[in-house]
């Protein structure tokens, strides 16, 4: 049987591991070869790594292809060159902190000698829209994730860019000054259950069931408006936050994605109407595939490093 030449993509997110296997001739991805796999976070960095290696695997078995190399999306902090976990304080993946990721993966693979690379999840996210989605064709996007923090991407003809006008250090944008703190403090998932929970005095851990809220449950009156006010100031929020970002770097194009995009409708026309007063009239794209956009871009990524 002929062997695909291909690339595996992975994106680790703060509960799950997302795996595909991508062509390598035209970088689409291998649909038979998707899975997602949920993983403890808050497990032993044995078992973390052998659930990944079991999603890898199981991936792989799916069809028969000459490996050439592994991208791998990750949030940091994270040594990206070196592939070594630097993941502290956040109650996620801390069994993993120092350890050397790429080795341990390269060991479990055949042949062992394939290449790994890593990189931020945003920026993977990022670079799979502007090869193969909605920021496809334009020459600067700005690739926003929204989730549990604030995650960015500045992305010039397909490539990440880290430094120059308008870009800011690194292109991290949630520790820049915003409002009373940083930016991930106002956009973020935290941000929005503290700000219903201490509205409402509710006990909420998903940003779902407040979207569920404001979009369903009439028996639920007052909660219902303090669900959509509160969505609408984190529109507010994203779109004071941009408009100033998006000048400056001179982006013609902003793509928003993350687990939160799926509210897309409780706060998208807030940004807009801040867009509108600051005369930013650039398109505002939701994806609705990110982790399979950052699978690619992990892919696409790990290509051009390879070739």
């Amino acid at each position: 049987m002929n062997k695909t030449n291909a690339l595996l993509g992975i994106d680790i997110g703060g509960s799950h591991i997302s795996v595909a296997l991508v062509n390598g001739a035209d970088g689409k991805l291998l649909q038979d070869t998707c899975l997602k796999k949920s993983i403890d976070p808050r497990e032993k960095a044995e078992k973390i790594i052998g659930d990944w290696m079991d999603a890898i695997h199981t991936c792989l078995s799916r069809h028969p292809v000459s490996l050439q190399a592994v991208g791998v999306a990750i949030p940091g902090p994270f040594d990206y060159e070196n592939g070594i976990s630097l993941i502290s304080g956040v109650d996620k993946y801390e069994s993993l902190y120092g350890i050397d990721i790429k080795a341990s993966l390269q060991s479990q693979l055949s042949p062992s000698t394939t290449p790994v690379f890593f990189e931020n999840d945003a920026v993977c996210f990022g670079v799979g829209e502007c090869l193969y989605g909605l920021g496809a064709g334009y020459g600067k996007v700005m690739a926003i994730t929204l989730g549990t923090g604030l995650g960015a991407a500045f992305i010039e003809q397909n490539e990440p860019r880290r430094t120059g006008p308008g870009v800011p250090p690194e292109g991290h944008l949630y520790n820049i000054p915003f409002k009373e703190g940083m930016a991930e403090d106002y956009i973020s998932a935290r941000w929005l259950l503290q700000q219903f929970n201490g509205r409402t005095g509710g006990s909420c851990t998903d940003v779902k069931e407040i979207a569920g809220l404001a979009l369903h449950q009439d028996d639920h009156a007052q909660d219902k408006e303090d669900a959509k006010a509160i969505f609408k100031m984190f529109g507010l929020h994203i779109g004071l936050f941009l408009s100033s970002r998006i000048r400056d770097y001179g982006a013609d194009c902003l793509v928003l994605g993350g687990g939160i995009v799926r509210s897309a409708s409780l706060f998208l026309p807030a940004i807009e109407e801040v867009f509108a007063e600051n005369n930013i009239l650039i398109p505002v794209k939701c994806s609705q595939a990110s982790e399979l956009s950052a699978i690619a871009g992990a892919a696409g990524m790990a290509l051009k490093k390879i070739s």
